[in-house]
């Protein structure tokens, strides 16, 4: 994906016991109407030490829509992210998004 522009990207996280999850939701413009709304996930569990080690999903990790439309994009995103507020997703201490 590099020739595709980033538009926006909102990262968050979520601790369940000892298990981290990492969701992020990216939009790209790829192309005159074309705008992909990524929304993906990744986990970490913590081990005895405390260390991470990075665990596949065993569910799908990553979700796409294709968009005719920044407006489209933009409403699948939000869309995205209050369904993580509603699942009680929140904002890493470090992270940043650009709208």
């Amino acid at each position: 994906m590099s020739d595709n522009t980033e538009v926006f990207k909102h990262v968050l996280h979520k601790r369940i016991g000892n298990t981290e999850y990492w969701r992020e939701i990216v939009i790209f413009e790829e192309g005159p109407f074309v705008f992909r709304v990524v929304q993906e996930l990744q986990l970490n569990l913590i081990d005895s030490t405390g260390t991470l080690k990075a665990v596949r999903p065993p569910i799908p990790s990553r979700l796409e829509w294709i968009c005719s439309s920044k407006e489209e994009a933009t409403q699948q995103a939000l869309r995205c992210l209050q369904q993580s507020k509603d699942d009680d997703w929140l904002l890493p201490p470090t992270a940043s998004s650009a709208a």
